[in-house]
């Protein structure tokens, strides 16, 4: 009797598992041919990317079901191999637009390698993908370390009246770099789906510590798991709230439909940033300890909305800038600031403007209500190019915006159009000095700190603070290892080295303090017999002498650990030691001779 137990509990355990029976599906069955859709094969160490769009009218049956893989069909080529991430999602568009496409209810369900098998591309995936219905997208990052001398073409049907939509891009850097109306013949594997996901992740609203988040139900869920860091919440309701997050931080929900004997659905996610922590008036920001990288965010706590691009620009003469570009299109770019804890009252900027003059499109200071939605700026102030007076060059035009009358719960906001000529990428605005200040009968002033050298040590705050005028101002200097602090250089008023760490100051001007760092050549020891040797250069990268040597002494270079990474011998009284192939860092140099030792530091940079 136990046997005939355990053996009907397997066969029932075998069909909790989902064993339901593959189906399959195939669309764009033709003969014509295309080489970069679903993805190119000719190049090598190259990251593509692409997006197919299959009409939700193409994939009749499939709904509420589970995609569990996908075959393209080779016409000739290769035997290509390379890694790819395929995700799916779901989408309302019908055209490209110049942009790739906006998913929803988008997962990742394969990541790993691929090959060409045949006349076959078998993709089997990790996670099996519910489709509920619409516009699906099959979008694909794909690399391939092998440098192929012919191309694949994939066989498919071109017909723009079936609506298919297919990018490729080869650079994977912004915009699709070429559409094609084409179909790749495509084989959709799909099996019954037991336990159907929640649709529709939302971000109701968002706060500095709190988001709230809602959902359309899952017909077979009893509850729902909602994952955030090490947290899973377990509700039955379609929406949650979870709090204590952490201010200007990016979070990752995971949604996970329950059901019978707990079997849980695909996940949905939905990614975020928090709000920010109220900034202090008043604020400045002269963009030169930003860090200069193309198509980011400005920095920490602003937001960037629409199609285009904002971010820091060296700039001769000035350090950094900000600089606002658009993406060949006539959409507005809006960069808002952050948060400040008190009421908004004026911002002072400077606009630097070049060098197309006149031609550079629109730009407006104002506010904002909704941070997500760039249809809720208002515009206080709007220049054009003709709004300045241009002497053939560069200008630059400080101006002062009032934003007494701005709600309450508004955000100061820049908001830069495009002119929209056709062709023509490189139309731009700069701004530079950015102000946030109280009412003008209160003085300000803005204190620069910096780190003499940031590669012996690092200071804090790093940049422009402003400070009101009489109040105490701190600053503190960390050197790295090999180093110690030396002292501050602050300017005016000072006029011989201030040794204070951290340093406080009363601030009634504009100030600049600097930080210096030395060489710690503490706990060194130098033995009588090897008392005039000479380490130079020290810091140094490349190559480095030793002078004040016996020949055949010794000369072995130790990690701070302890960890020996070079041994030589002196054959006269100097050596050279080639240092190239080591790491940054501090290092001991030991010399040992027939009669003493010294032991001397050595920093590689």
């Amino acid at each position: 009797m136990k046997r005939f137990t355990l053996l009907l509990l397997t066969a029932m355990a075998m069909c909790s598992l989902g064993l339901h029976a593959q189906e399959t599906l195939t669309v764009g069955d033709g003969t014509d041919i295309n080489y970069r859709v679903p993805y190119y094969c000719y190049w090598g160490s190259m990251t593509q990317h692409s997006q197919i769009v299959y009409n939700e009218s193409m994939l009749s049956g499939m709904e509420g079901y589970e995609i569990t893989g996908l075959t393209f069909y080779v016409n000739q080529g290769v035997s290509d191999i390379g890694n790819v991430a395929v995700t799916l999602g779901q989408t309302t568009s019908s055209a490209m637009n110049g942009q790739w496409l906006p998913m929803t209810n988008s997962a990742v369900v394969y990541n790993g390698d691929v090959a060409i098998e045949g006349s076959l591309l078998t993709i089997t995936f990790t996670t099996p993908y519910a489709y509920n219905g619409g516009n699906l997208v099959v979008d694909l990052n794909y690399y391939t370390w092998v440098y192929n001398t012919s191309t694949v073409t994939w066989l498919g049907v071109n017909d723009a009246s079936m609506g298919d939509i297919s990018a490729a891009d080869m650079y994977f850097e912004g915009t699709p770099q070429e559409t094609y109306s084409f179909l790749p013949k495509t084989t959709f594997t799909y099996s019954e789906n037991s336990c159907q996901p929640a649709n529709n992740l939302t971000l109701v609203s968002i706060d500095t510590t709190e988001v709230s988040l809602a959902w359309t139900a899952s017909p077979t869920a009893l509850s729902y798991n909602v994952t955030v860091g090490d947290s899973t919440y377990n509700t039955s309701d379609l929406s949650i709230t979870i709090n204590s997050l952490q201010p200007d931080s990016i979070y990752t929900v995971s949604l996970q439909a329950v059901c019978e004997d707990n079997a849980l659905s695909q996940a949905r996610t939905i990614t975020f940033r928090t709000n920010c922590a109220d900034s202090q008036i008043p604020w400045g920001e002269n963009f030169d300890t930003m860090t200069t990288t193309a198509y980011a965010s400005p920095m920490t706590c602003w937001n960037v909305l629409g199609q285009g691009f904002v971010n820091a620009v060296p700039f001769a003469g000035y350090g950094q800038v900000l600089q606002f570009s658009p993406n060949m299109t006539s959409a507005p770019v809006v960069a808002v600031l952050p948060p400040f804890d008190t009421p908004l009252n004026e911002l002072q900027m400077t606009y630097i403007h070049a060098p197309e003059q006149q031609f550079s499109g629109t730009f407006s200071v104002g506010y904002i209500t909704n941070v997500a939605d760039s249809t809720t700026f208002t515009a206080l102030k709007t220049y054009t190019g003709n709004s300045f007076t241009f002497d053939g060059g560069i200008i630059f035009y400080f101006d002062t915006v009032d934003f007494a009358n701005a709600p309450a719960d508004a955000r100061i906001a820049f908001r830069y159009i495009y002119p929209g000529y056709p062709g023509i990428v490189d139309w731009y605005w700069l701004i530079d000095n950015v102000v946030v200040a109280p009412p003008a009968e209160e003085e300000i002033y803005s204190v620069v700190v910096t780190s003499a050298d940031p590669a012996m040590g690092s200071v804090s705050p790093d940049g422009v603070t402003m400070v009101y005028a009489g109040n105490t101002f701190t600053a503190s200097a960390t050197p790295r290892p090999g180093y110690r602090f030396k002292g501050w250089s602050i300017a005016p008023g000072y006029t011989s080295p201030v040794y204070d760490n951290p340093v406080i100051i009363t601030v009634n001007s504009d100030m600049t303090l600097v930080a210096g760092f030395e060489i710690d050549h503490s706990g060194i020891a130098v033995a009588d017999g090897l008392a005039h040797l000479v380490l130079a250069p020290n810091p140094a990268s490349g190559m480095v002498r030793l002078e004040g040597l016996t020949a055949d002494a010794w000369l072995t270079v130790c990690d701070r650990s302890g960890r020996e990474v070079m041994r030589t011998v002196a054959t006269s009284d100097d050596a050279t030691l080639d240092i190239s192939h080591l790491a940054a860092g501090a290092y001991f140099v030991r010399v040992t001779s027939a009669e003493s030792t010294a032991v001397l530091k050595l920093v590689v940079r």
